[in-house]
């Protein structure tokens, strides 16, 4: 019996374009700021592991998981876990994505004890699939 695993390793990830449609599902948020995306269309993002501090017994891992950084700033959408999710990536911004956070108090009682490493600042988000173009 041969058995092949398959990974993206930290050599075998690109760099996100500015050009591209990224897709994904939404896998859990975080405020007032934090969106939290399995790419399903690109190797940018990282293995991770989802722990909060509301119940521990029940950790997630997923693969190709970002952290968008700046969701904030796109209030009109009414994003929920299990939502698929179209985005460009603002790559001047996610230089450094601390530029496009907004830090501020947040109403709810889970904390996330855990944040994907690949973070970005996007440019846009819809559920609504990009133009063919992208």
């Amino acid at each position: 019996m041969i058995v092949l695993i398959s990974g993206c390793t930290d050599s075998e990830m690109i760099s996100p374009n500015p050009n591209q449609c990224y897709e994904g599902i939404v896998i859990a948020g975080d405020c007032p700021s934090f969106l939290f995306v399995q790419v399903s269309n690109a190797p940018i993002g990282e293995n991770w592991e989802l722990i909060h501090n509301y119940d521990l017994y029940e950790q997630a891992t997923y693969n190709n998981a970002i952290s968008i950084n700046n969701i904030h700033q796109f209030t009109n959408l009414d994003l929920q876990v299990g939502d698929k999710v179209y985005f460009t990536i603002d790559t001047e911004a996610s230089k450094d994505p601390g530029t496009c956070l907004k830090i501020g108090i947040c109403t709810t009682d889970i904390r996330f004890l855990s944040y994907p490493n690949k973070r970005y600042c996007i440019s846009t988000i819809s559920k609504q699939p990009c133009a063919e173009n992208n």
